[in-house]
C-alpha cells in the first residue's frame, strides 16, 4: 500500500471563461483528497499558458503531484485516490470529446501515434484516438499521449520537462515540412499533445486507468 498521507497534492485547472458549470464544481466538492491538496485556477489566460504557470507554481510549492482538471469535466468522486494508487509518472483517465464525429459517435482523448509519410523518405509523428483498449491487460494502459482533463503528473516528472523546456513544457506545435516528392504537410497538435510527446522524449511513460470515466459536459 503507497503511504501518501505526507504528500501534497496541487489541483490546476484552466478556465478560460472564467466560469465554471456547476457539476464542476459539484464534482470537485465530492472528490476524495487522501492527502493535503490545494486547488488553483487560472482564469482568462490561453490554456498553455496556464498550464505552465500551474506547473510553476507546483515547483515553487514543493508539491508531490499535480492533478490537471478541466473546467468543462466532471471527476468520479474517487478519481485522485485511484491515480495515486497507480502510482506512475504521469497517468490519467480517458474522456471522451465534447462533439461527436459525423458517425454519431464520441472520441476518446486517448492517442496513439503513428508515422505519417510526408515525401523525399521522410516520416513525422501524427496522433489519433485509441479506438477501445485490450481490458486483457488489465486497468493500467501504456498510450503515446492524452488529453489535459484529468491526468495526475509526479514531481520527478514535471520539473524535469519544467527545466527541460525553460518553463514553457505545454505549449502548442505547429510544424511545417517541405518535401520535393509532396509539397507542404502541416503537423499541429495541442498543448497537452506537445507535453507528453517531450515527456516521452525524456522517458516518462504515459499511462491511462481505465476505471475512472470523467464526463465531459
Amino acid at each position: 500500500m503507497l503511504d501518501i498521507k505526507n504528500k501534497k497534492v496541487l489541483v490546476g485547472i484552466p478556465c478560460g471563461s472564467g466560469m465554471f458549470p456547476a457539476y464542476t464544481v459539484d464534482g470537485l466538492f465530492k472528490m476524495t483528497r487522501p492527502c493535503p491538496t490545494s486547488l488553483l485556477i487560472i482564469e482568462r489566460q490561453a490554456v498553455d499558458a496556464a498550464r505552465n504557470f500551474i506547473i510553476e507554481m507546483a515547483v515553487r510549492m514543493q508539491v508531490d503531484y499535480i492533478l490537471f482538471a478541466d473546467d468543462d469535466g466532471v471527476l468520479p468522486p474517487d478519481t485522485l485516490e485511484k491515480l495515486i494508487e497507480d502510482d506512475k509518472d504521469i497517468v490519467g483517465a480517458p474522456i471522451m470529446t465534447r462533439n461527436a464525429r459525423e458517425n454519431g459517435k464520441h472520441a476518446l482523448c486517448v492517442f496513439e501515434k503513428f508515422d505519417f509519410y510526408i515525401g523525399d523518405g521522410k516520416r513525422i509523428n501524427k496522433y489519433r484516438s485509441i479506438e477501445k483498449f485490450d481490458t486483457s491487460k488489465g486497468h493500467l494502459q501504456q498510450v503515446d499521449a492524452i488529453g489535459g482533463a484529468c491526468f495526475l503528473i509526479k514531481r520527478s516528472a514535471f520539473e524535469a520537462l519544467f527545466v527541460k523546456h525553460d518553463g514553457r513544457p505545454f505549449e502548442f506545435t505547429h510544424e511545417t515540412h517541405t518535401t520535393k516528392e509532396h509539397g507542404v504537410t502541416l503537423r499541429n497538435i495541442s498543448e497537452d499533445m506537445t507535453f507528453c510527446e517531450r515527456a516521452r522524449e525524456e522517458g516518462f511513460a504515459i499511462w491511462v486507468d481505465t476505471r475512472i470515466r470523467p464526463v465531459h459536459l
